[in-house]
């Protein structure tokens, strides 16, 4: 496989990283590429802190945000082929304190803990704590006790629906049904096996001072703000880890040993059982994605690739692979909210494997609405909360008035939308209530608020969006 390397490919993949980094605006830029067993290549462009002399390399420290569902998935397999879980026993069997669960659709012995390792066990977002623009997170014992108020929103299988909540609570699964906190079990069960010294979930002071500063990027400038390091607490589980692109490969390479069959010294998970968490258990309707066991398939330039991205305050990252050519790329940034590491990441994948980008697969026209006689202007309970709205530390999202329905859009000034598509449906005779239709975000509810001064904002799953524009 090493004979993919030739002199051009590398010349050209450098080329398009060279670039790619520089037109994304990325302030660093470490990437790894894997063939088979091998850490084959790195490459790094751009800065680990902005006006120092200090580059991002392969060893420098990143957060790698929800790609640490990846390893969370790992721990309850293992805890499976040991004989110790079910994935299709109820989520209640081992966190009694689940029964006290709201359910507003499907039920709550259909949260099994399949679905929620594929996102599609219907259970909200975040927890109903106050987190993403609170500043801080509820800690275990604070998720816990909020069960009584969390909900289950939208039908099992229905529709995907992205859950950090979910892998909170797979991580307390691990916590119990394994006997060690969770923080200790995957250190002693997969990262230690694999070598992974550089990976943890609590980075030493010597491992914060060394690693990448992450940066929330501005809107109008390239000014770029330094982000804060929060714990995330209750939800670690589902995107607290840190690591560096020498340590990050050597888990890449764990997905191509389908052969193994038996864990042992640097084996974490018998090959069987890798390949089963890549199997999509989910498709979307148009083929776009595929949810595994917590590898999700994609096909962004036309092949289909495994992987995981990751979005955390100051962070971006995507692993991909393909098991087939016992290749994977690996990209860590400094910025977000961000996109394109992703495409970044298939690109270079492609170029690696054909010496050229894949040509995106033919997409057909999207219909235009029906025209219609008249256009139905928005309520007056509602015009006054039409507009841009933005969510620290740079998401943004519009509300607006389309075909007599109020909608979450993406705005046309940022590419990355956490909450958008969606749709709003008044939440029976409450006041500014509606309930989310679609997205991430499917079957919860939010409340538009406006002040005494007219400034408007609403909370979505933990994050808080004002209104711009208005004094």
């Amino acid at each position: 496989m090493t004979t993919l390397l030739t002199t051009a490919r590398m010349e050209a993949i450098d080329s398009h990283l060279r670039h790619e980094s520089e037109r994304l605006s990325l302030p660093g830029l470490a990437v790894g590429m894997v063939i088979d067993q091998e850490l084959a290549w790195t490459a790094s462009y751009g800065t680990a802190e902005v006006g120092c002399d200090r580059p991002i390399d392969p060893d420098t420290h990143v957060r790698i945000a929800s790609i640490t569902k990846t390893f969370t998935a790992a721990a309850i397999l293992q805890l499976r082929d040991a004989g110790k879980l079910q994935l299709d026993d109820p989520l209640e069997h081992y966190l009694p304190e689940f029964v006290a669960v709201r359910v507003r659709a499907g039920t709550r012995h259909g949260v099994t803990i399949r679905r929620l390792l594929t996102h599609h066990s219907g259970l909200c977002s975040e927890s109903p704590l106050p987190s993403w623009s609170a500043g801080r997170f509820p800690t275990r014992d604070e998720l816990l006790a909020a069960l009584p108020a969390t909900e289950i929103t939208i039908p099992q299988d229905s529709a995907a629906k992205y859950s950090n909540l979910a892998f909170g609570l797979l991580g307390e699964v691990v916590t119990r049904v394994s006997g060690l906190p969770y923080a200790d079990y995957l250190r002693q069960e997969i990262l230690a096996p694999l070598d992974m010294h550089a990976t943890t979930l609590t980075p030493t002071a010597e491992q914060l001072a060394t690693a990448a500063v992450g940066y929330f990027p501005s809107l109008f400038s390239d000014q770029l703000r330094r982000a804060p390091l929060p714990d995330i607490g209750g939800i670690a589980a589902a995107g607290q880890l840190y690591t560096t692109v020498n340590d990050l490969a050597r888990w890449v390479a764990q997905q191509f040993r389908t052969d193994a069959p038996a864990r042992g010294p640097g084996q974490i998970l018998r090959g069987t059982t890798i390949t089963e968490s890549q199997q999509p258990c989910y498709v979307e309707a148009d083929g776009s994605i595929g949810y595994g066991m917590t590898w999700r398939t994609t096909c962004t330039t036309g092949r289909a690739y495994l992987g995981h991205g990751g979005g955390i305050f100051g962070y971006t990252s995507y692993l991909l692979f393909s098991p087939s050519h016992r290749v994977g790329v690996i990209c860590l940034g400094n910025v977000w909210p961000h996109v394109g590491l992703l495409g970044l990441a298939s690109e270079v994948a492609d170029l690696l494997i054909d010496g050229q980008v894949s040509p995106s697969p033919h997409l057909p026209p999207v219909p235009s609405p029906s025209p219609r006689a008249t256009v139905e202007p928005p309520p007056p309970t509602i015009a006054p909360f039409l507009g841009l709205y933005e969510s620290l530390p740079g998401i943004f999202v519009m509300l607006t008035y389309r075909a007599a329905t109020l909608r979450l859009e993406r705005s046309p000034l940022s590419d990355y939308a956490t909450h958008a598509p969606a749709l709003l449906e008044p939440d029976g005779d409450e006041s500014q209530r509606y309930i989310v239709r679609g997205g991430r975000s499917s079957g919860e509810r939010i409340t538009l608020l406006a002040d005494t001064h007219g400034r408007c904002s609403f909370t979505i799953s933990g994050m808080t969006y004002h209104r711009l524009g208005v004094s």
